[in-house]
């Protein structure tokens, strides 16, 4: 009996004709225990042109209810990409929408695929999509629907822009752009979550003019990055084999593109991370003022850094003993107990009669972690009413001495002015605890 390969050999020295093909595959697909040969057999469709409805109903069949996952998935593989994405306008063999609902992986890397067709929006169950090495210069809005979608390969394409609707991907964990021509990206991504591994830096071989050979003589050369490509002279390339004057001068240009471009995205999105956490924490703020009924000025000053309390003072205008610091401690002995303790900037915490006071031993500083996830606000910008109802708070006696004061609103640009004495109404706990 012959093999699917060797059946396939046939066929291109025109032995046996396609139809006959056909038939010998699906008899072995459709008869056979042996699950290579099964296999096997599929994968001659995705390398023979055959687009028919007997075809497509097998894959179909085979994608639904196949009992080996292997088969499932190449049977998958070759209806979406043969009979969807490449499919021809004028050619509808009845593609089942729903079952675009059981796609959980798709590989389509390396396909020559130009467009993605709005259906994908419709691959809702897909978590993981590897789109390497295509030749897509856009996505799709639709993109955006792909709620359940954790990681999204798109290195080496042509993208120059990404969709704003893929903001909606709230799983995503894992996003590879490298090869693309960006020249910007949606703000969206530095305020996504789950995004942990967010990649746009190029390797050697990504820079055009540069292939997989060049790529490793010019790191062997000592080049081993595109920054330090950028860095280099003509004097040190040309003494890399393969490499003129001429291609010295080119090679270092796009170095220095890629490495600008890169540069400005991720500045770009740094700066809007940091505008946007600065408003969302004003907000939130304000929300807690009003719904204390806490009478607090918001004051601004953009030169202040708030490094120290001195830099604030100057900042705002003030003696730097009318500033407060806030200080969040944990119970080594019982790590899920917290406290928050307010003082005058310019004072020391005596740690040993805060230990007296409250009952709680061997007290340290909390994590940044940990205060975040206790007040979700950045160390250093958390503001003296944020830890109502969360924790017992501890106001040191020397803060109530003073008329007015100024605490964090919750970035290191904004303070909150403001009579101590409300400290009081909120049933916070005075008490010595200073030096």
């Amino acid at each position: 009996m012959n093999s699917p390969q060797e059946l396939l050999k046939k066929y291109i020295s025109k032995k046996i004709n396609k139809i006959d093909l056909i038939n010998y595959l699906i008899s072995f697909i459709n008869a056979s225990d042996n699950d290579k040969l099964r296999l096997d057999s599929i994968k001659i469709f995705d390398k023979i042109i055959v687009k028919n409805q007997r075809i497509f109903n097998l894959l179909e069949n085979l994608f639904v209810s196949d009992n080996d996952s292997k088969i499932r998935n190449i049977a998958g593989h070759i209806l979406i990409l043969k009979y969807y994405i490449k499919k021809k306008k004028d050619k509808d063999l009845g593609f089942n929408k729903q079952l675009l609902k059981l796609y959980k992986n798709l590989d389509l890397n390396n396909e020559n695929i130009k467009s993605l067709p709005k259906f994908f929006g419709n691959l809702t169950s897909l978590k993981y999509l590897n789109l390497d090495g295509n030749h897509l210069t856009t996505l799709p809005e639709s993109i955006g629907n792909l709620k359940s979608l954790q990681c999204l390969y798109l290195k080496n394409n042509n993208l120059r822009s990404l969709p704003e609707s893929i903001c909606n991907l709230k799983f995503l964990k894992k996003l590879d752009l490298r090869g693309n021509n960006l020249q910007s990206v949606p703000k969206c991504f530095m305020i996504m979550v789950l995004l942990k591994d967010f990649d746009l830096y190029y390797e050697l071989d990504d820079v055009p003019g540069i292939g997989y050979c060049d790529a490793n003589n010019i790191k062997a050369a000592g080049f081993k990055s595109i920054k330090a490509l950028a860095n280099g002279t003509i004097d040190e390339l040309i003494k890399i084999k393969g490499i003129g004057k001429v291609s010295a001068k080119k090679l270092i240009k796009k170095a220095k593109n890629f490495q600008c471009n890169t540069f400005n995205i991720y500045d770009k999105l740094y700066k809007y991370k940091k505008d946007y956490f600065s408003n969302l924490h004003l907000k939130k703020t304000k929300e807690i003022l009003e719904r204390y009924g806490i009478h607090a000025k918001f004051i601004g000053h953009p030169s202040i850094d708030g490094s120290t309390y001195i830099d604030v003072a100057k900042g705002f205008g003030i003696p730097p003993d009318h500033i407060l610091k806030c200080l969040f401690l944990i119970s080594k002995t019982s790590p899920k107990s917290s406290m928050a303790v307010i003082l005058l900037a310019s004072d020391q915490l005596d740690l040993k009669r805060l230990e007296m006071i409250s009952g709680m031993n061997q007290l340290s500083l909390a994590s940044n972690e940990r205060l975040k996830e206790l007040t979700s606000y950045d160390a250093g910008g958390v503001p003296p009413f944020a830890m109502i109802g969360i924790m017992p708070v501890y106001v040191d006696g020397n803060v109530l001495k003073k008329k007015s004061v100024i605490g964090s609103g919750g970035t290191p640009h904004y303070g909150l002015k403001f009579d101590p004495k409300i400290f009081l109404r909120l049933n916070y706990i005075v008490s010595d605890i200073s030096l």
